[in-house]
């Protein structure tokens, strides 16, 4: 019994836990998709894209493309701005929207 009351307050060594290291292998399977979990994801893909195929008329498809293209001439607008206008149309902007809801 005195024994294991020094080991308890340092008279004796005191032993160390060396960690377990980690199971390569079975990391690895975990890490690996299955068949059945591949077969799933692509099955999944496919129904994603035939509902983006279905929603994305020509029509919209146009209307998105155009609104990509005014929303890259507006930035290029911005661009060219130095920070402190930038900053001078940021704050106005958020004058004016706040006039306008104010009004509302």
């Amino acid at each position: 019994m005195a024994g294991s009351f020094s080991n308890f307050f340092g008279g004796g060594k005191p032993k160390r836990s060396v960690p377990k290291p980690p199971d390569i292998a079975r990391i690895r399977q975990a890490r690996e998709p299955t068949a059945g979990s591949r077969e799933a994801h692509m099955a999944h893909l496919q129904q994603v894209q035939h509902s983006v195929d279905v929603a994305m008329t020509p029509e919209r498809r146009e209307l998105i493309r155009r609104a990509m293209e005014v929303q890259r001439a507006r930035s290029k607008i911005l661009d060219d701005l130095n920070d402190e206008n930038k900053r001078k149309l940021y704050a106005l902007a958020i004058k004016t929207l706040l006039r306008e809801d104010a009004a509302d």
